[in-house]
């Protein structure tokens, strides 16, 4: 199993260093961040010993799905988002059926704006799935002084929900 996770880790590290160009400073999957998104995923699933597996990458997100065994559990997409002057990278922990069930905001490089890693703000999307509204201001309250980097995170989380419940559809009603 920790042969699994270091490989894990590994594969993303080195695919981010090569394919994230969105900033002059690239994503580092160190032991403290590899341990954060391990005790997110299993503080969500209430179990230890996963697996993931990659399904999906592209410039700004890697989406993996969660099994335990055989049994599938979910899927987690690490991904960065543009800030005002800089990015920020966190992780969007998805259920079976697609739906955010947490969302962690790991390395915010600005000084302003880091009100959208509170977590009264990103429970707003919590239970949510592609189609849902998610509209920035509207559906998702805004934050006075981080408005660009809560817009940004809407966004980025609203598109990676597409792209997930896609991923859900083409694997079990895809026929």
């Amino acid at each position: 199993m920790v042969l699994i996770k270091f490989y894990f880790f590994f594969h993303l590290t080195i695919s981010l260093l090569l394919s994230i160009n969105l900033s002059s400073q690239d994503l580092i999957i160190d032991k403290y961040l590899e341990k954060k998104i391990d005790n997110s995923i299993n503080k969500v699933f209430n179990a230890y010993d996963l697996q993931y597996i990659l399904i999906k990458e592209n410039k700004h997100r890697f989406i993996y799905e969660i099994s335990n065994d055989k049994k599938h559990l979910g899927f987690f997409s690490l991904c960065r988002a543009k800030s005002m002057y800089d990015v920020f990278d966190y992780i969007i922990i998805y259920d079976a059926e697609s739906k955010i069930k947490d969302i962690k905001i790991f390395r915010y490089n600005e000084d302003y704006g880091y009100e959208i890693a509170a977590r009264w703000f990103l429970k707003q999307f919590f239970e949510k799935k592609a189609g849902e509204k998610m509209s920035y201001n509207y559906d998702i309250d805004g934050i006075s002084g981080a408005t660009i980097s809560a817009k940004s995170v809407t966004s980025d989380i609203k598109k990676n929900s597409k792209e997930v419940s896609q991923i859900v559809f083409d694997k079990y009603f895809n026929f």
